[in-house]
């Protein structure tokens, strides 16, 4: 009886450290991100760049961070001016995508967004989403709104 007892426990503590042992902590913290530039609000005319600084922190590894650019309405002056159509970058549809190498350099520098400088389009205001992941899938999203203006 006590060699069964003894194999049992032997068994059972083998067992607990198996499964102790075979689970393995996730990554559940969010990245964190400071959006230093562009501003809450700012307001940027034909011709000039829209600069991007920014801080990205995780608790583990940062995978990236993509950028969408979308209308929210024009000015009415736009409107009577010929203006039809938003930003490109809005119509294209596609998400900026900065790596995490790249936001590191965000970090030091200003980047230009879109790729280009604030091209004639319907001046108005345009939200800025931030969505920034780590390597386990966890994303934060932070939206910046600003305006484009005729002059």
């Amino acid at each position: 009886m006590y060699k069964i007892i003894s194999k049992l426990s032997v068994l059972m503590l083998l067992a607990i450290v198996i499964v102790a042992c075979g689970k393995e902590e996730r990554d559940s913290e969010a990245p964190t991100m400071e959006i230093m530039k562009p501003l809450e609000g700012d307001t940027f005319t034909f011709g000039q760049p829209v600069l991007f600084t920014g801080q990205f922190f995780d608790n583990e590894t940062l995978k990236d961070c993509e950028i969408v650019l979308t209308y929210n309405g024009a000015e009415k002056s736009a409107v009577l001016k010929g203006l039809e159509s938003p930003w490109e970058a809005v119509n294209r549809g596609d998400a900026i995508l900065f790596t995490a190498e790249e936001l590191t350099s965000a970090m030091r520098e200003d980047l230009q967004l879109f790729g280009e400088a604030v091209p004639i389009c319907l001046s108005g205001s345009y939200t800025i989403t931030f969505i920034t992941s780590d390597l386990a899938g966890n994303k934060t999203e932070e939206s910046v709104d600003i305006n484009i203006a005729l002059d």
